[in-house]
């Protein structure tokens, strides 16, 4: 009995300890997040007005003050208000923001309902993981036979604190605006995970955005979509000191409704830069943090500096199946180091056209010389070589190499 009442006690103890630890930690990361948005020079200024803590329980009145000339001459102040509740192992945050101007709060209840429509839980731990959920509240509004509905929409993150390595993304079920132009979407949603590479300011990430249809009404004609997928990537390159990046955008159908009916399926296109010099890339995020700080010429040196270590560039996918036949195209430049450089700058970059090696591919519909303006152009491609015709298909196969441009076997002249 005596040893039980011991363990109890010892229990009792390291939980009081760790609720006081936890209290003392989420006031810690309050003020450290504080600081690192102040830091960032971003428009946006932070303070802490208060911080009252207690045993159980803490209550925190920050502002964030943001200059936003487009909506009015003075600086737009939130208030964000959160009631926090600590336990042994974690603290669970509600807040709810709200803006300090009276004028603006008017026209926020007017557009939303409340004047409150954000509001955020979050759950902080003692080892560093947050993870919580964001709401924007539904939208309602009306003026003057013009009217906006949205669902609400619902921010989610969870993020390991110590490595700033985590995951967000964001879901809108339906948006809906009449006005001129009639829009309607439906399933809007983003995810993906990022990580921040060590010892720079730079974030590896991987996102995809993903929206199951789409309508537009107008008098110029009608554009419906469905199944659009986009992906952003930045990602370590295939040695330590490189980076790689992809964009890539893929649809299923899409419909444009005018003078004449068209229907476009299966529409992809991927973009791909590899070997992109890390350190480069660092610092040209580390000028973004602090742009009042920086001039135009800083940056263009910096971008000057990247592009010197090399680069590859690819549109390796460039597809689609269209009212006239199957698209498919891609190209490849690889711009190698020290070939962008200052004399580039200073004699135009058709200097740097000998050290640049490219390939292109394309096939076309012969259809599409029918097409009003497109098929004008595709004419003088074909007159001009650029293009051939091979029974119902205008091919194209080009390579750049040593300054030589070659198309469809024949070499044209670049100066």
């Amino acid at each position: 009995m005596k040893k039980s009442l011991i363990a109890a006690a010892v229990v009792a103890a390291t939980s009081l300890g760790a609720t006081y630890y936890v209290g003392q930690y989420t006031q810690e990361q309050t003020e450290l997040m504080i600081a690192q948005l102040n830091a960032q020079d971003a428009g946006v200024i932070a303070k802490i007005v208060s911080y009252d803590k207690t045993f159980l329980s803490a209550k925190a009145n920050i502002e964030l003050t943001m200059d936003q000339p487009d909506l009015t001459s003075e600086p737009v102040v939130m208030v964000v208000q959160s009631d926090i509740k600590h336990f042994p192992y974690k603290a669970e945050i509600s807040s709810v923001f709200s803006l300090a101007n009276e004028e603006l709060n008017t026209e926020v209840q007017a557009f939303f309902g409340t004047p409150t429509p954000l509001t955020s839980n979050d759950s902080v731990n003692i080892l560093g993981q947050w993870s919580g959920v964001t709401t924007l509240a539904a939208i309602n509004y009306e003026d003057q036979g013009d009217n906006f509905k949205s669902s609400p929409l619902n921010f989610t993150y969870q993020v390991d604190l110590n490595s700033m390595k985590g995951e967000s993304g964001f879901d809108l079920a339906s948006l809906e605006v009449n006005s001129i132009y009639n829009v309607k979407l439906s399933e809007l949603n983003a995810k993906g995970h990022f990580e921040q590479i060590q010892d720079t300011a730079l974030f590896a990430y991987d996102y995809k955005l993903s929206l199951a249809s789409s309508e537009v009404r107008s008098i110029e004609g009608d554009f419906d979509m469905a199944n659009m997928v986009a992906r952003v990537a930045l990602s370590k390159g295939n040695t330590d000191t490189t980076m790689a990046s992809v964009l890539s955008l893929d649809i299923d159908d899409y419909k444009i409704v005018s003078e004449e009916n068209l229907a476009f399926s299966k529409v992809g296109l991927e973009v791909n830069v590899d070997n992109i010099d890390q350190a480069s890339l660092a610092a040209l995020a580390q000028l973004q943090e602090n742009p009042d700080n920086v001039d135009e010429t800083l940056i263009q040196q910096v971008i000057l500096q990247l592009l010197n270590k090399g680069v590859d560039i690819s549109i390796s996918r460039l597809a689609s199946t269209t009212p006239w036949g199957e698209v498919d195209a891609n190209v490849k430049l690889t711009v190698p180091a020290d070939a962008i450089n200052e004399q580039v700058l200073v004699n135009g970059p058709q200097s740097a056209l000998p050290v640049l090696k490219g390939e292109a591919k394309a096939s076309l519909p012969a259809a599409m010389l029918s097409v009003p303006q497109v098929g004008q152009n595709l004419n003088m491609a074909l007159i001009m070589g650029i293009l051939q015709q091979n029974e119902d298909k205008l091919t194209l196969d080009g390579a750049l190499q040593e300054g030589v441009l070659t198309v469809n076997g024949k070499t044209i002249p670049l100066m």
